[in-house]
């Protein structure tokens, strides 16, 4: 069995939300979910489909509008086993609490150079983990992140 990625470089575009929750509607992209924060930014929510290395793009495009992904979702990818490698796009400046913890395969992480905040356990329990360098423009890393 081959190495299973996310393709950031394919060009997918939404027309119609996955799902309404709490006023916030949620799109699929790639396998990937997203979550409108505004009129120019996204944040992930989570996974819909099984892959090694997630790549999350800079910008996605949902019913034509293109938006920056910002955020990582508190507990988006929390208990995946699946995932051994993760790619920040460059826009990506905060990383919510429990956003991969307990994740006992992922190994590597690169972070775009953007990332701000990093919340209290994102990568706990992640016991694979070697393979990652801050970036300079990390502000603030919470608690047993």
């Amino acid at each position: 069995m081959g190495e299973k990625r996310y393709c950031t470089t394919c060009e997918i575009s939404v027309q119609a939300p996955l799902t309404e929750q709490g006023g916030s509607y949620k799109y699929l992209i790639g396998g990937i979910g997203y979550k409108i924060l505004n009129e120019r930014e996204v944040s992930v929510t989570g996974l819909a489909a099984e892959y090694n290395v997630i790549q999350i793009p800079a910008t996605v495009v949902i019913n034509d509008k293109v938006y920056k992904v910002t955020t990582i979702d508190k507990n988006a990818f929390s208990g995946n086993k699946e995932i051994t490698d993760v790619i920040f796009g460059n826009n990506v400046t905060t990383i919510g609490k429990y956003a991969f913890s307990q994740c006992p395969n992922l190994r590597n992480i690169r972070f775009g150079s953007r990332v701000k905040r990093i919340g209290s356990n994102a990568f706990a329990q992640c016991t694979k983990l070697r393979n990652f360098i801050l970036p300079a423009s990390v502000r603030h890393i919470d608690a047993r992140a």
